[in-house]
This record gives structure tokens, C-alpha cells and sequence, in this order.
């Protein structure tokens, strides 16, 4: 049986002029089953909103980051730890329920390059969420 505990801890945009907001990924990972580990990695981002239109805002996000990922042997490949670089580029929407807090959608791409390895990990996918803003939001 295979499972995975995932915690994605971000820094709320800090929200500049011009719709810019900067902010902060920590990503902590487990997991468990045929090879049980571990990653962290730190990925700062920056987000532009281009479109807002009552209590809904569109934004474009792109991130870079570096990790480290501690894993048991799985069929040879990997050994012990490895360091990455990830990125990731996506496109979204918040929903403002109130001045600070947004549900919120995303919909993109990432890849994560492992230094042992020669070709880069690469996903497409939706991201769902509650986003707080601290400082206000909309």
C-alpha cells in the first residue's frame, strides 16, 4: 500500500503596486509504501493579477526553488538523498469571500530535476485552496 502526507506551507502574497504580489513556498513531504521518504524544498514566487472583476481576481504565477528529497532504495534508483531544482508556471483565479480570504484554483505545470538523474520529473495539474491575505487581499 502506497500513501503520502503532503504539507505546503506559503507565506501570503505581499501584495506591491502594479497587481505584483511576491511570496514563499515551504513544501514538506512523506511518504510511504514501496520507497518511504522524505522531501523539503523552498520555492519563492511571484504572481501577477491581470484581471479582476468583482470579488474575482486572475493571476499568472511562476516559481524556482531548491530541495532535497531522503529516500529508501526503490528498485535501485534512488539512493539514500539527492538535491533538486523545481519551477513551475501556472495560470489561476481567487475568489475573495471577504477583504483577507479567497478560495482559490491554479492550473499548472512544474518539474523537478533530480542531480542524479538525467531527465527532469514533469507534471500538469489543478491545485485547489483556501488563500489568506494577510495585509488585505482585494
Amino acid at each position: 500500500m502506497n500513501h503520502a502526507a503532503k504539507l505546503r506551507i506559503c507565506r501570503n502574497p505581499i501584495t506591491f503596486e502594479y497587481n505584483l504580489a511576491l511570496g514563499l513556498q515551504l513544501e514538506i513531504v512523506t511518504f510511504g509504501g514501496d520507497a518511504e521518504g522524505f522531501r523539503f524544498g523552498l520555492q519563492p514566487f511571484a504572481r501577477y493579477y491581470f484581471a479582476r472583476t468583482g470579488n474575482t481576481a486572475f493571476f499568472g504565477q511562476g516559481r524556482l526553488g531548491l530541495g532535497s528529497a531522503d529516500v529508501d532504495p526503490l528498485f535501485g534508483f534512488f539512493d539514500d538523498s539527492d538535491s533538486f531544482v523545481t519551477w513551475g508556471l501556472g495560470l489561476g483565479t481567487d475568489i475573495f469571500l471577504n477583504e483577507h480570504v479567497a478560495l482559490e484554483g491554479l492550473l499548472g505545470y512544474d518539474s523537478r530535476k533530480y542531480s542524479d538523474f538525467d531527465d527532469p520529473i514533469n507534471n500538469f495539474g489543478i491545485n485547489f485552496g483556501i488563500q489568506v491575505f494577510i495585509g488585505g487581499g482585494n
